[in-house]
């Protein structure tokens, strides 16, 4: 096993010198993206024969009813192309604060936007997912999608793939088609 995780951390970095396997953290130290990670964690459990105990991974809370004012608030709506990938994201509010400035999304290099349940609720617009798309992210997973959202992301289809519980179900969807 250990040979095989070797040749698919050295198919992704072919610049490395040292064993990628000596990092405590593959992520941290950028051998793996977010979407390097499903594709690892597929490769994990082919060479194990086994799906990983999920209970095993640290649970991580999720921000449930993100509405698309959230993800492109109103007043940036007036966008209608790739400057929209400055904005995704900037009417999130966490606590008093927007964390999300302008650019910040695009700047992070950000491939994947995970969320918790009712993603994309409020009112139908196409700059959300476009505007995600011209940031990078190319994969949104949330367990649900919200009708709006599932009407508007065929509409934008070169937008970002959204799995969600309904259209991925216990099917492996593989990843490597959402690279840019």
């Amino acid at each position: 096993m250990r040979d095989e995780l070797l040749a698919w951390l050295r198919s992704k970095n072919p610049n490395l010198t040292q064993d990628p396997l000596d990092h405590d953290d593959l992520i941290e130290s950028r051998l793996i993206d977010s979407l390097d990670f499903l594709e690892f964690i597929y490769l994990l459990e082919e060479l194990s024969g086994e799906d990983l105990v999920w209970p095993l991974i640290p649970p991580v809370s999720l921000r449930d009813n993100i509405s698309t004012d959230e993800i492109t608030p109103a007043y940036i709506c007036y966008y209608y192309d790739e400057t929209l990938g400055e904005f995704p994201y900037l009417g999130l509010k966490a606590g008093a604060e927007f964390p999300v400035t302008r650019g910040s999304v695009k700047a992070g290099d950000f491939v994947c936007s995970v969320s918790g349940k009712r993603r994309g609720k409020g009112s139908s617009r196409e700059q959300s997912p476009y505007a995600e798309m011209c940031a990078g992210v190319r994969l949104v997973i949330t367990p649900t999608a919200e009708i709006q959202l599932r009407q508007v992301l065929p509409q934008v289809s070169t937008g970002p793939s959204c799995l969600h519980s309904k259209c991925i179900g216990n099917e492996r969807t593989s990843v490597a088609q959402l690279r840019p």
